[in-house]
């Protein structure tokens, strides 16, 4: 399986990850996804993130006896989870760049463009939410800031069972503050 691209040229990463699927596991969709995380490690795509399970209360329906009643009874489990935490020390370790603006940190002069960058954007956002928590804090502390915007939302999974999915994104993206998505400026 080959995919083209507009001008036909084929993108090989693509085409490897489409060849599980000519693989007798792929076309029954057994082990697909162990499948997957080994293509995934044998080409070093895997970004090295810390996987918590912390104990989360999770609720399943139990039956008493063999012909009994079923009802639901709670229970602590080890949930596999990221914490954000991690996932940002592990992006801040590996590829700074992503979300400082594209700014370098390790260099002098990239950490004084990444503090204005950062300084300014709080500056212009004080006018769109001035009472944020964000400007009880010092200058220097809100030059170290990384906005980020958070979402979260009900869902369902198996069984209709209730899912709460958050989801996040760096409010300034790696091309800087000036390429942003949104045709509205920030602030004035």
């Amino acid at each position: 399986m080959f995919v083209l691209f507009p001008e036909g040229v084929t993108d090989p990463e693509i085409n490897k990850l489409a060849r599980f699927r000519a693989s007798k596991t792929g076309k029954s969709g057994k082990n697909a996804a162990r499948d997957f995380h080994r293509f995934l490690e044998r080409d070093g795509k895997l970004f090295n993130v810390k996987v918590s399970t912390p104990q989360i209360p999770v609720r399943r329906k139990v039956r008493l006896a063999r012909h009994g009643r079923r009802f639901s009874k709670e229970r602590l489990e080890p949930y596999p989870c990221i914490y954000m935490s991690s996932w940002m020390k592990g992006i801040l370790q590996e590829c700074p760049k992503f979300v400082l603006g594209g700014h370098d940190p390790s260099s002098a002069k990239g950490l004084k463009e990444t503090e204005a960058m950062l300084l300014q954007f709080w500056q212009n956002f004080r006018s769109v939410q001035g009472d944020h928590p964000i400007y009880q804090r010092s200058p220097g502390e809100q030059a170290r800031t990384i906005p980020i915007a958070y979402h979260g939302d009900e869902g369902r999974g198996l069984g209709k069972e209730p899912v709460l999915i958050l989801s996040c994104q760096l409010v300034i993206p790696y091309t800087g503050p000036t390429c942003l998505n949104s045709t509205k400026p920030l602030a004035i």
